[in-house]
């Protein structure tokens, strides 16, 4: 895993910082293609994702259907609100019919080179618990070891 530390701002904020074995570009192309994003964007086995919309630009809008292993659907949505290429990504976040969730939260993806390829700092705001934090904090560790893993095979 690539995962470098875990730090929590506060209650409503995390912050996680990995380093990508790829190039900058890589690892924004793996953000900006929806075939290549919805290849690696999913909790992972034996959950299924699918993307009918993906329009990465801002003021792009994106949504992300999740199957999980119970056949629930969990469904994801949100708007790109600013992409500056090859730098950073901004987007918010937002669950369909969740009590939980009722707000949207924010994701800030920062990216610059390193020695290993790529630096990525992915901060993730305006959680509404510390219980929702934590289990984004998982499900990004789940994501972004897809990300590695589809980094070594693309």
């Amino acid at each position: 895993m690539p995962h470098l530390a875990t730090e929590f701002v506060n209650d409503s904020t995390v912050r996680l910082t990995y380093s990508l074995a790829a190039p900058v570009a890589r690892v924004f192309g793996m953000w900006a293609d929806s075939r290549l994003f919805e290849s690696w964007f999913c909790p992972g086995e034996p959950w299924e994702c699918s993307l009918p919309a993906y329009d990465f630009r801002p003021g792009g809008a994106y949504r992300v259907h999740m199957l999980a292993p119970d056949k629930d659907v969990y469904e994801l949505f949100g708007e790109f609100q600013t992409i500056e290429h090859e730098q950073s990504i901004v987007f918010s976040w937002n669950w369909e019919d969740s009590p939980t969730h009722p707000e949207p939260s924010l994701v800030d993806i920062r990216l610059e080179p390193s020695a290993a390829g790529t630096k990525m700092v992915l901060t993730h705001s305006r959680f509404l618990s510390e219980l929702s934090r934590g289990r984004h904090e998982e499900g990004w560790g789940h994501c972004i070891g897809r990300l590695e893993k589809a980094l070594e095979t693309d």
